[in-house]
């Protein structure tokens, strides 16, 4: 029947949901309110002395406006050429890729791109590599 697979996989997302929750409430975290461009432009506007910064975005960047997308690929471009070692920058990402959602991790000082792994939709069945 077409009905189990789809209860399944309802099944599994409720699963993650509930993982996320509970780390959540573990974890707390400070949440602000702003437009992701706009947030990241102030966070990455100099580089922090003795601290890795780390960019990290997943499966997000499709539902953005194309505007925002390229606000942000210059914000982190322009940190990425102020890093240093005394203040590197990293980007993690999972978003979609040719075949299948790809991890990248870019760092710099250097700017050195590297695809980390692949995976299914939402960070299943991770293919490290």
């Amino acid at each position: 029947s077409v009905v189990e697979p789809l209860l399944a996989k309802l099944r599994r997302r409720m699963e993650l949901l509930r993982s996320a929750i509970e780390v959540a409430r573990a974890v707390p975290a400070e949440v602000e309110r702003a437009d992701a461009a706009t947030w990241l432009e102030g966070k990455l506007s100099r580089p922090v002395r003795g601290t890795v910064t780390v960019v990290f975005h997943s499966v997000f960047v499709q539902y953005i406006p194309r505007s925002a997308r390229e606000r942000i690929e210059r914000a982190v471009l322009r940190a990425g050429r102020a890093a240093g070692i005394d203040a590197p920058l990293a980007r993690l990402r999972l978003e979609p890729g040719v075949s299948s959602f790809e991890v990248r991790l870019t760092t710099w000082p250097a700017g050195q791109e590297r695809l980390v792994a692949t995976c299914g939709s939402h960070g299943q069945e991770v293919r490290w590599l």
